[in-house]
């Protein structure tokens, strides 16, 4: 057997997740999933797509900082290390830090989110999924 068809990929989706109503969205993910095109998913594929992060989740892990925005919104301390800053934190500075962390994320995604509409705004859907593709073959 060459893998799961289409259809099949449908009904098991549906099975999973009874609320799924949208054709057009199984559909585009059984394209993506289906690297070689020949209309099946074999294992590989499935192992792939299961383990491998879309297009989507590889720019936004690309775009946006977590670790360097934390960083950013940790108080210095005077000459103490790093740890003993971490372990001398108030609950007043972890919430300060916190709010601090908020606000440079959330202008941090508001950009990543504008840059990338621009980007699916000036590419067709073919090239977005060749795009997708692509990033899933060589993430594995």
């Amino acid at each position: 057997a060459p893998g799961l068809s289409k259809e099949s990929f449908v009904i098991c989706c549906k099975k999973v997740r009874s609320d799924l109503k949208d054709l057009n969205e199984l559909d585009e993910l059984f394209n993506m999933m289906d690297i070689n095109d020949d209309q099946h998913l074999d294992l590989d594929e499935f192992q792939r797509a299961m383990t491998s992060q879309s297009a989507v989740e590889q720019y936004f892990m690309q775009s946006v900082p977590i670790a360097e925005l934390f960083w950013s919104a940790l108080p210095r301390g005077q000459d103490g290390t790093l740890f003993e800053t971490m372990k001398n934190l108030s609950d007043s500075e972890i919430s300060i830090m916190c709010r601090a962390l908020a606000a440079e994320l959330e202008v941090t995604v508001a950009n990543s989110v504008a840059s990338l509409r621009k980007s699916f705004a000036t590419s067709s859907a073919g090239q977005a999924l060749r795009m997708h593709r692509q990033s899933t073959q060589f993430a594995s």
